[in-house]
């Protein structure tokens, strides 16, 4: 394949476009899950060093991917649990509110850059692609966030060591957060952008 090949192939899609408005929408998404479990009195409690990082695994659990708590002692690891916080944890705030963030703010960004990228003749294909780009600044973000929102602490009592780490599924976090949710509202976005 040559470079004309290429630049053929995505001629029609948006790229800066949908890598700011990826961006925008992980970074929004974020800090408008943390006002919200601020807001709500079940999470607004956990003021500690790892709000952060507990923070991004709810934000991380309203794309539906769960958290993992592995403790160890020693140096064996005793267990992994998983967990997803909005659904365990009794919200004053409905749950679906937590769920729709991303799914809205997806949508809105993807339809943000097909009503800025696409012609008044466009198709509702075209609006799929141009509002899917998003993935292009929401997918670093994601694989970033993985490794940002991992918390982990350790106690030592005489020769025995004890550790804890909280983190997102990495698995779930690539497939869900940075692929599957935005090409699929982006591009419902893009699609409706197209009309």
């Amino acid at each position: 394949m040559s470079s004309t090949d290429d630049e053929e192939s995505l001629a029609g899609v948006p790229l800066i476009e949908g890598t700011v408005a990826g961006i925008a929408a992980f970074v929004v998404g974020y800090v408008l899950t943390y006002v919200l479990a601020v807001v709500d009195s079940e999470f607004g409690g956990h003021e500690s060093d790892s709000a952060f990082e507990l923070l991004g695994i709810v934000f991380y659990n309203a794309h539906f991917v769960e958290g993992e708590f592995t403790a160890s002692a020693g140096g064996f690891v005793e267990g992994t649990e998983r967990f997803n916080l909005i659904a365990e944890e009794s919200t004053q705030l409905p749950e679906p509110v937590f769920y729709l963030v991303p799914i809205v703010l997806l949508v809105a960004a993807g339809y943000l850059v097909g009503n800025r990228a696409l012609e008044a003749s466009a198709e509702p294909t075209d609006g799929v692609v141009a509002g899917g780009s998003v993935v292009l600044g929401y997918l670093p973000l994601a694989l970033i966030g993985t490794v940002l929102f991992e918390a982990s602490d350790e106690v030592s009592i005489g020769d025995v060591s004890f550790s804890a780490t909280f983190a997102p599924d990495p698995l779930m976090s690539v497939v869900f957060v940075g692929l599957v949710y935005p090409l699929v509202f982006g591009a419902i976005g893009g699609a409706l952008a197209s009309r």
